[in-house]
């Protein structure tokens, strides 16, 4: 192996399960070198639409693991070049996290448009895991119509996505909304 482009992949996969672990200081510094690497493929490579498309997915993954104020900047400009490029799934991924660093940072009110965003083209593109995910990020979004938020996400998991239903139902009995749908 040892090429650069598998080196990258490498990294960005150790990155993205420490990520997915909720080990985002162990993903950091993984997913920092995958950019780098990154940056070195396109620079050989500037022409090339899949070095451009490992740039953009490099710092998405990277952006996941920073702070609000460092990530948002950085994911609405890769949001405009998956756009731009017509890559709706991409765009279903970055509107979700955009939505969490827009929330973890403390406003909601502007995560509310880039989720639904996010669900609608999930729906849109069949990304069913994404579209549920992206109706229980509005629950934290938007608290006022959390139930209702958290209702579909469970309608969307049941049956396919159980551990993630199973973290909606918890939601909900932690906020008190029982019963049935």
């Amino acid at each position: 192996l040892g090429t650069p482009e598998s080196m990258a992949s490498a990294m960005e996969a150790l990155g993205l399960m420490h990520r997915k672990q909720g080990q985002p200081e162990q993903a950091r510094p993984l997913l920092a070198d995958n950019l780098k690497l990154a940056d070195q493929i396109l620079n050989a490579q500037p022409d090339d639409d899949v070095a451009r498309r490992r740039h953009r997915m490099a710092r998405f993954h990277l952006a996941t693991v920073l702070s609000p104020v460092a990530a948002i900047p950085e994911l609405l400009r890769v949001l405009d070049e998956f756009t731009e490029a017509g890559d709706e799934r991409n765009q279903v991924k970055i509107n979700y996290w955009l939505g969490l660093k827009l929330t973890e940072g403390d406003d909601g009110p502007a995560a509310i448009e880039p989720l639904r965003k996010g669900a609608h083209l999930a729906e849109a593109n069949k990304m069913t895991l994404e579209q549920g995910l992206c109706h229980r990020a509005l629950a934290d979004a938007d608290p006022v119509n959390a139930e209702s938020h958290l209702r579909e996400a469970s309608r969307i998991l049941r049956g396919r996505f159980p551990d993630e239903e199973a973290e909606v139902r918890a939601r909900m009995t932690e906020l008190g909304f029982t019963g049935q749908e």
